[in-house]
Parts: structure tokens; sequence; C-alpha cells
């Protein structure tokens, strides 16, 4: 799916994903991990935290079953030159989904990326039969706390014991098409 195509009915998306070329939004395939990693590496070093994935970041190094084989799915965006984004879903409990991983590189922010990785992810949790989706995040992420808020998200109080997150949200609205999304 080329995402300048994707994203461009979804109103705020303006010309720059087109010029920076093809965005490819596809499912996570076991060799997409020596991109991702250095990918992440390099994300995580610009939000000025450490990428552990011997502890912390650990399901990185098990996509295929924390993601995949948990009622959920990882998606990659990228370009002819790599990896430039990712998002996670995976099975929180009976009915409610996760979005976990979103990230996209600084070049490619701010032209739509994040709303159709979010738009895959809502897609599939509708495809897997998810009534609700949760995340969370932290007050830092503003860019993308308002790119939660315009989907449809919106605070709830703390579902989990992750200790870097701040904010907790939920979607409640998966039946419904998300403007953008080509499911």
């Amino acid at each position: 799916m080329d995402v300048s195509a994707a994203v461009m009915g979804a109103s705020k998306v303006g010309k720059k994903l087109t010029m920076r070329g093809k965005v490819e939004v596809r499912r996570f395939k076991e060799d997409d991990t020596s991109s991702l990693v250095p990918f992440l590496r390099s994300t995580f070093d610009a939000l000025g935290h450490d990428f552990l994935p011997a502890s912390k970041d650990s399901d990185i190094g098990e996509i295929a079953t924390t993601y995949g084989g948990n009622d959920g799915a990882f998606f990659v965006a990228g370009t002819d030159a790599g990896i430039c984004g990712c998002v996670g879903l995976r099975r929180f409990s009976e009915g409610i989904a996760e979005m976990k991983r979103l990230y996209v590189s600084d070049g490619f922010r701010g032209g739509g990326l994040g709303r159709a990785l979010c738009s895959k992810a809502i897609g599939e949790a509708r495809r897997l039969g998810f009534q609700t989706l949760r995340l969370d995040t932290t007050r830092r992420s503003v860019s993308a706390l308002a790119l939660f808020r315009d989907l449809g998200f919106y605070e709830i109080a703390r579902y989990n014991d992750d200790p870097f997150a701040e904010v907790f949200m939920e979607y409640r609205g998966i039946s419904k098409q998300v403007e953008g999304s080509q499911d």
C-alpha cells in the first residue's frame, strides 16, 4: 500500500509523504529485524531514551510471539532506504487489544505516516474482533497525543504497571471505519 495514497483522504495530510517517495505499510517479516533494530535504536536515541532489547524492549526480539502469536500483528512502514515507522497490536484481555510501539522516524513525521500506522492497527483490531483498543504513552509525545485524540482515543485511568507511561488512552470505535484507512 502506498501510504501517500492511503492518507491523502485523511484531511490534514500535505505533500510531505509523496515528496519523500513511496512508503509501504505492511506486516512485519522476520527478515525485517535487521532493519527494525537500528531504526528503533536511532528513534529511541532521538527521543533521549535507551533502547534495551535485552530487558525492557525484549518484545522486539520476539515479535512473532509477542504480537503475531498473541492475537495481534506488527506492521512496519518502509521505503527503499529502510524502515521509517512501526506499530504493534496485541491482545490485552478479552475483547481488548493494546497498541504498542508506534514510532515514526523524524524525517517522516508530520506527513500522515503515524495516522496510517494507527489506522492499520485499528483496522487489524477490528478484523480480529476486538471492541476496545488501549495504549500508553508519555506527556512528551505531544504530536502522538494530538493524533490519538483526533482518532477518537480518550484518557482513562492507569491500566498497566509500565513505569515509563504517564498517559493511558482507550478507543472504543473499532467497528467504525477510520478516516484514511484501507483495510
